[in-house]
């Protein structure tokens, strides 16, 4: 019916039925990527590495993506696909990965300088019965690192990663008979909110 804008690489037209399409030209390497992303496939989280410009997308239906969006973040490209375990969210500092392993009830640390070939898994932790590793993240340090279960009461475990092969529960907090839900921890200076 008509053209509403246009470009280089992409697009928008209406059809006569009403229907507005997108179009977008991509470069083959960077198809996996732009379909996740225009799919929408529910991705509960995107962590980003801000120091290699990599972004990583977890708690979809279908894997966790690892997509440089560095190099040219107009066609990012999908370098890594983790299709197990289902990772709920995750944080990534230092070089490391804190992976929330949701169905596996399990807090997993990963070296993720083995990218694009690979992420290493160094550790993983069940973190109890009942309880859902929900969400990660680490000091600055690198030395502690929070989770979360995303339950009434919680709740927030911190642990000592400080060897990453051999995370340590140190101390667990609980909000007690409330009905707070610990779900995504952030933690600036050593403070955690």
């Amino acid at each position: 019916e008509r053209v509403q804008s246009h470009g280089a690489t992409r697009s928008t037209v209406y059809l006569r039925c009403g229907l507005q399409v997108d179009l977008r030209v991509l470069r083959p390497e960077s198809f996996g990527a732009a379909l996740h992303y225009f799919t929408g496939s529910k991705a509960h989280n995107i962590a980003m590495d801000v120091g290699t410009g990599l972004a990583y997308v977890c708690g979809t239906n279908n894997g966790t993506y690892v997509v440089d969006v560095a190099t040219d973040p107009v066609n990012p490209i999908q370098l890594y696909r983790l299709t197990s375990p289902y990772i709920h969210d995750l944080s990534v500092a230092g070089g490391y990965g804190y992976f929330a392993d949701l169905n596996g009830n399990n807090f997993q640390v990963y070296d993720v300088t083995t990218l694009p070939t690979s992420l290493t898994r160094l550790a993983s932790v069940a973190v109890g019965a009942g309880i859902y590793c929900h969400a990660t993240w680490p000091t600055r340090d690198g030395g502690l690192c929070v989770s979360t279960n995303e339950a009434s009461g919680g709740p927030v475990r911190v642990w000592d990663v400080s060897n990453k092969r051999f995370p340590v529960s140190l101390a667990n907090y609980s909000a007690g008979p409330s009905n707070a839900i610990p779900h995504n921890p952030f933690v600036k200076d050593r403070v955690l909110h």
